[in-house]
């Protein structure tokens, strides 16, 4: 019997996007972060999900030394 490795992987990805007048890069972040979600110009959610399976590997398979 062979042994596998079986993975799950979920992801969840939202993008949002506005464009801000500020003195320099860390008042222009400190300003989006206090906006509201509405606010923004750009709103977008990616959500997915992935089974894997795998057989049982190591470094030693891939020089033809492993199990």
């Amino acid at each position: 019997m062979k042994e596998y490795k079986v993975e799950f992987v979920t992801v969840k990805k939202k993008f949002m996007s506005v464009i801000v007048n500020a003195e320099n890069r860390s008042a222009a972040l400190t300003l989006a972060k206090s906006m509201k979600e509405e606010d923004f110009e750009q709103v977008e959610s990616v959500r997915g999900s992935e089974w894997k399976v795998r057989n049982d590997w190591s470094i030693l398979d891939f020089f033809g030394i492993g199990k």
